[in-house]
């Protein structure tokens, strides 16, 4: 025997399980319409040193450069490493923190966290290998509620004490950018943002 209050329950806990399953969907079409891919360089120059207290224990490496990013276009970039010099050098590798800014020539600037391994090059003039994801957290202007992940790749060449050196690093990964339709390349809303090339 049934009932029609069971069937009616039955009923609208489907209909509230596929409208959820439909919302899920159409916020997962909007995020990839609005996602784009990104692949870009950006050479750097570092100075290295201990940091200040409480972390003295730990080298603070202070970079910038420029460089070119696929639908961000030219940056200036800015950026703060922690490394604990006892971990690489008893070990040869160790885990690298660092965050910091890209900035496009018009002021527009994304906040970027990288989390990766630093190993010691194995030859001499070799340099070291800097491999990790990182994470776009914010932005401004144009990239105003922007987010996105990747990967980077940065070759390190140090000076031989330690203190200062250069980087060559390779970004891949993607960058979502609300009002954007990576179909189009300009704004989907009335704001009209430049939404890159």
């Amino acid at each position: 025997m049934f009932s029609v209050s069971g069937i009616v329950r039955r009923s609208g806990a489907r209909a509230l399980a596929i409208s959820f399953l439909v919302a899920a969907v159409l916020v997962t079409g909007v995020a990839a319409k609005n996602q784009k891919s990104i692949n870009g360089n950006v050479n750097e120059t570092f100075t290295a040193g201990y940091c200040p207290a409480p972390e003295q224990n730990l080298i603070c490496a202070v970079s910038s450069g420029s460089g070119q990013i696929s639908h961000v276009g030219r940056v200036k970039s800015a950026f703060l490493a922690k490394i604990d010099p006892a971990i690489l050098f008893r070990y040869g590798c160790a885990p690298v923190s660092s965050n910091g800014t890209l900035t496009t020539n018009n002021g527009d600037q994304l906040t970027v966290l990288d989390s990766g391994t630093i190993c010691l090059p194995l030859n001499p003039g070799d340099p070291a290998t800097v491999t990790g994801d990182f994470t776009i957290t914010q932005g401004t202007g144009r990239f105003t509620g922007a987010s996105g992940v990747g990967t980077y790749v940065a070759p390190s060449y140090f000076s031989p004490d330690f203190s200062s050196g250069s980087s060559a690093e390779v970004y891949t990964g993607s960058v979502t950018l609300p009002g954007c339709d990576s179909n189009q390349n300009q704004s989907s809303d009335s704001s009209q943002r430049d939404c890159g090339n």
